[in-house]
Formats: C-alpha cells, structure tokens, sequence
C-alpha cells in the first residue's frame, strides 16, 4: 500500500541529495586542486537529457555554464565539472546511507553519525534555499516572521502536531543534536535536540534583507550600523534562549518564539539609534533601474 510518509521522506532525500550535491561542488571548487575544478566529465545519454532540461530555444548558445555544474553542451551529451559530479556522488552516497540507517534495519548507525548525516543534507538544503530567496521590504519581512511566530507557538504550546512529527517522521527537515546523557526531556525515547530547518532559513533570510540594506547604504558613501552583524548576534540569542528553556522545561520549544522578538527588537533598536528606523522600513531590496538608485542616492 501507499505510505504518504515514506513518499515524503524519499521525496525531501531527493531534494537534499541535489541540493547537497551542489553545496558540495562549490565547497570542492573553493578547495580542490587546480586540476580538479578544470577537469570535465563527459556525460550522455538519459542522465544528459535529464541534466540538459528542456530545450533551449533556436538560435540559442551552444555552450552555456551553470552553478549546477554544467559546463558545456553538444548534440551527444553534455560535460560537468568534475567537482560537480564529485559532490553529487557524496551527497548521494550519504542520503543513501542515510535512509538505509532511517528507513530500514540493513545498516545501524550510532547516534552520533546518524546526525551528522542528517545535518549534512539540511545543511545543503538551508545554503541553497538561502542562495535562492530574499525578502524585498522589511514590512513583508516582518509579517512573515510574526506570522511564523505565531504559527510554531500554536502547534507546539497547545497541541502535539509540531514534536509528533518532529520526532516521529525521520526525514533531513531538521538539524539534530544528540542529547547529553543527564539533560532532562520530555521526550525520553528521542536520542536528539532539534532545530527545524525552518528555525534557520526565516531568520538567515531576513539577515540577509539586512546586509542589503547595510550594503546599499554603503555604496551610496553613508555609514551605518553593523545590522546584519547585530541580527547574527541576536540570532545567537534567541538560540540561546530557546535551549535554555527546553532544558528548564523538559519539553519541546517553539524556536521562533524566541528567535523572532530577538531579532526584530535589536533590528528596530539599532536602526532607532542611529537614526535609520524610517529609511530600514522604506528600503526595497529589490533591483533598481539606474534612475531609481540615483534618486535613492540623493536622499
């Protein structure tokens, strides 16, 4: 019969062995020899036509370069990056191994590695979701994240919802932390603390709506304040805070009901000193036409 959750879980191990895979690539470009980044591999047939994706339209280049590690094309086949394919086999390998350890009895893994190989695909799949979206004001920004406040302390402080399938569907949605062996918990027969993957990608994306009014500022020649320093930091905070109160509780914690006020309140209190609140909540992050950059300028 059908398992929607099995589905689910082989669906989001798909997603993070592509995601992974190309985190991986740009790690390996960083750090591998010289050789190595240059060298290509020649890839044909079904794989090609699924890497190549639709047709291009006619009169299109016939060589194109990609992140995903794509480098040329011809009419038998495409070449990748040998980094690219590099990191694509060890994402694959680890979600393997990874779901063998999860999903069935062939392979039994100590706690310790189950979570590194857990962590390392959400970790590929937070680095692309957050090289992928952005906010463009602060208003949307804000609405977001007291929304998903909101949300997460509902399911997590008035029903079972948020830690039944926080600890009951082992899927890479979440980053695990094996428990120390005298921490209280409510959730004795879970070897693991959990930040969902959600926990990082909503606040590091507003971080990231920060450093680009900190950059834009800049390259306009004003001076401003450290923001996406000062979110980091109360990002840290709200962490800190939310593990504290797990630990004194021995239940499960809302993240973003301590992570959200932490960084829209030093946000807000920074921005109020140095006497930016009103330019922070009008910025658009969005591209601008060069008229409009220089209209901004003479602000």
């Amino acid at each position: 019969a059908f398992n929607p959750t099995i589905a689910y879980v082989i669906a989001v191990a798909i997603l993070g062995t592509l995601e992974t895979g190309a985190a991986l690539d740009l790690l390996f470009r960083a750090f591998a020899p010289a050789a190595l980044r240059s060298q290509l591999v020649a890839v044909d047939g079904v794989a090609a036509r699924v890497l190549r994706g639709p047709p291009r339209a006619e009169g299109a280049a016939a060589d194109v370069e990609e992140e995903g590690g794509k480098e040329a094309e011809e009419d038998d086949g495409i070449a990748l990056r040998a980094t690219a394919v590099a990191g694509l086999a060890t994402s694959a390998t680890i979600s393997l191994v990874y779901m063998l350890a999860s999903q069935t009895t062939l392979i039994a893994v100590p706690d310790e590695i189950f979570a590194l190989l857990n962590n390392i695909i959400g970790w590929g799949i937070c680095l692309q979701t957050l090289g992928s979206l952005s906010f463009s004001s602060f208003g949307a920004a804000c609405t977001l994240l007291v929304g998903l406040l909101l949300y997460d302390a509902w399911w997590t402080f008035y029903t079972p919802v948020m830690v039944t399938v926080a600890t009951k569907i082992e899927a890479p949605i979440k980053f695990q932390f094996p428990i120390l062996p005298d921490a209280a918990t409510s959730l004795s027969n879970y070897p693991y603390s959990i930040l969902g993957l959600g926990d990082v990608v909503v606040p590091g994306i507003f971080i990231g709506f920060l450093y680009s009014f900190e950059r834009a500022r800049l390259d306009q020649g004003r001076p401003t304040a450290p923001y996406s320093l000062t979110g980091l930091s109360a990002y840290g905070v709200g962490l800190l805070l939310t593990f504290t109160a797990n630990r004194i509780t021995a239940a499960g914690q809302p993240a973003l009901f301590y992570i959200v006020p932490c960084l829209l309140l030093a946000t807000l209190a920074l921005a109020q000193r140095h006497g930016e609140l009103a330019r922070l909540i009008e910025f658009d992050a969005k591209p601008r036409s060069g008229s409009e950059a220089v209209g901004e300028e003479e602000r």
